[in-house]
């Protein structure tokens, strides 16, 4: 049987197969959204880019913290594994695919904040920014200074 054979048995033989507003309405609206998570993740594919050229061509990733990339990572690492862990759930691993933006963004996160780790922690660790305890061994070492 053809599908207005089956949608007219499932109807009381109803001629009404036509496309009806809401259908329309569900269909740009989803096309929105999906151009919207697309662009999200463009936008997050090139916001990575100029940071990482800066550092290299410095050979420094002094002027930000690795505090933000760590928790960028840490998000990045957990939704792609919230996505796995949902997969494997329900054992249906077409979850991944279906939700490409969400694998996107997280994939993309978690690959550009493991260069950024690696420029700041192995290429170039002696050229950055003090840490927490370096400031505060300095505070306490002036502070010590303009007692004496």
């Amino acid at each position: 049987p053809t599908i207005q054979q089956l949608y007219k048995e499932r109807h009381h033989g109803s001629e009404n197969t036509g496309v009806q507003s809401n259908d329309v309405a569900f269909a740009v609206h989803a096309f929105i959204l999906s151009s919207i998570t697309f662009f999200h993740v463009f936008i997050s594919l090139i916001k990575y880019i100029p940071q990482m050229i800066l550092n290299f061509r410095r050979r420094s990733t002094e002027g930000w913290s690795i505090w933000n990339i760590l928790l960028d990572f840490t998000g990045g690492t957990l939704s792609n594994l919230q996505l796995i862990m949902d997969c494997a759930d329900i054992g249906d691993w077409t979850g991944i695919t279906g939700n490409v933006a969400k694998l996107g963004l997280g994939s993309v996160s978690v690959l550009f904040d493991l260069i950024f780790m690696v420029q700041h922690y192995v290429l170039y660790p002696g050229n950055c920014d003090p840490t927490t305890s370096d400031v505060i061994a300095l505070y306490e070492e002036e502070e010590i200074d303009s007692v004496a």
